[in-house]
């Protein structure tokens, strides 16, 4: 084999082109926010409920989750 020959295909296989993981379309992730959960960013709350209830339905779901806390304490 040639070094161009190994060179392209070297370069095919970096890139990604034919690979289906390359081609899978990516999930797109499920938002949860931890005040939806009543978690109260303000601090002068236990939000630890809130945030288990948000983490239980996280595990639950079957695609990527994102995890939302807005700013504040907690």
């Amino acid at each position: 084999m040639s070094r161009f020959v190994f060179l392209g295909v070297a370069l095919t296989l970096l890139s990604g082109v034919g690979s289906p993981v390359a081609a899978a379309p990516r999930a797109t992730p499920v938002v949860v926010d931890v005040d939806a959960y009543g978690a109260d960013p303000t601090g002068r709350t236990d939000s630890t409920p809130a945030v288990t209830a948000a983490l239980r339905h996280a595990k639950s779901v079957d695609r990527p989750v994102r995890i939302v806390f807005s700013k504040g304490t907690y």
